[in-house]
């Protein structure tokens, strides 16, 4: 993955900034920023995963492009490995245009 992506995922035609950072086994991050009338507006933010796998496509057609993520959950390492719901998981990501808002679902 490229530290940075320009990428319209909220359907309006202008893209948005995508900027990856890395902790690598303590997640990895993933800021969502918008920039509209010369005001950066930072509005999501991903930390929820280690070695995560990013697809970004319109799962449903519906013009808005989702995020699809797959990695594992940080808590999974070290010590307390044992306390972890899951060693993986996956979720897609998506703007609700009504809520002009990131959903997140857990598949």
């Amino acid at each position: 993955v490229r530290p940075l992506r320009l990428l319209d995922i909220t359907g309006d035609t202008i893209p948005e900034i995508l900027i990856f950072g890395s902790w690598g086994r303590m997640g990895t991050r993933l800021h969502i920023v918008q920039y509209d009338s010369g005001m950066i507006d930072d509005r999501e933010f991903v930390n929820d995963f280690a070695y995560p796998v990013y697809t970004f496509y319109d799962i449903d057609s519906d013009g808005i492009v989702e995020i699809s993520v797959s990695g594992q959950d940080p808590c999974s390492f070290g010590t307390f490995a044992y306390s972890c719901d899951e060693m993986y998981k996956d979720a897609i990501i998506e703007y609700d245009l009504a809520t002009d808002a990131f959903v997140y679902h857990r598949i």
